[in-house]
């Protein structure tokens, strides 16, 4: 086994994925779909804006919001949303991969790791990718893959990390020993599961939304137990406390 974690988790977006530009697309789609009943009538006007935005946005609907800030109403917003959701797997395909994953994961996988996906983005949109490698890909080298749509807050929301409720569905049902577990991620709101989830490990992908001097910068209890510059387990760095 490449290294002593058994239990790898990925994040999805950033870390698997470029997923910025599949996003953009699909949010031009939306906006071309609702053109004529967006008041005042205002396109996303390049992608370094749209960017800046969606780096700030928690969801697809506070993107939308502020993007259009008063020109929405609440009706317009959730079709805006639902269309985006169902349009989604068109735009996420397997050019969107960071190059190298498809054969790390395969690598990790025949080593004898159990590989999962905890991510914030929708199942649908991870399953869209790599059934463009291969029908069979997720399901022979992925254990099990959770989205936020399988944590339900009861009041008609859903638990996002850094909540660790993703984390523990996967714990649970395949009995996980997170000593023995390794987040791989590229954003703080990975990173900080170690906090509600003290013995799971944490690595910090250099190829994603934070810089590893970003990474490294970080509060301590923020901060990812590693950094991977490669995508090879045997040359993570340590950062420490």
């Amino acid at each position: 086994m490449e290294s002593s974690f058994k239990n790898i988790i990925f994040d999805f977006d950033g870390t698997l994925v470029d997923s910025i530009q599949a996003i953009w697309q699909t949010t031009k789609a939306a906006v071309k779909e609702f053109e004529n009943r967006i008041l005042p009538s205002q396109p996303v006007e390049s992608f370094e804006k749209f960017h800046n935005i969606h780096t700030g946005s928690r969801d697809l609907r506070d993107l939308f919001a502020r993007i259009y800030r008063d020109g929405l109403d609440h009706d317009l917003l959730e079709e805006m949303v639902a269309f985006h959701q169902a349009h989604s797997p068109e735009y996420f395909k397997a050019n969107i991969l960071f190059e190298g994953i498809r054969d790390w994961i395969i690598s990790l996988a025949n080593d004898g790791h159990q590989l999962f996906i905890a991510t914030n983005n929708k199942l649908s949109n991870v399953e869209s990718v790599f059934a463009d490698i291969s029908e069979d890909f997720m399901s022979k080298y992925f254990v099990d893959s959770v989205d936020y749509y399988s944590c339900s807050d009861g009041n008609g929301g859903y638990i996002l990390k850094p909540e660790p409720d993703m984390i523990l569905k996967l714990v649970n049902a395949h009995n996980l020993n997170l000593s023995e577990t390794l987040l791989i991620g590229d954003d703080i709101k990975d990173f900080m599961l170690k906090q509600s989830l003290e013995e799971l490990k944490t690595a910090g992908v250099g190829w994603g939304k934070m810089s590893i001097d970003e990474m490294k910068n970080l509060a301590p209890k923020q901060r990812p137990d590693f950094i991977l510059r490669h995508k090879d387990l045997k040359k993570r760095e340590e950062l420490g406390i």
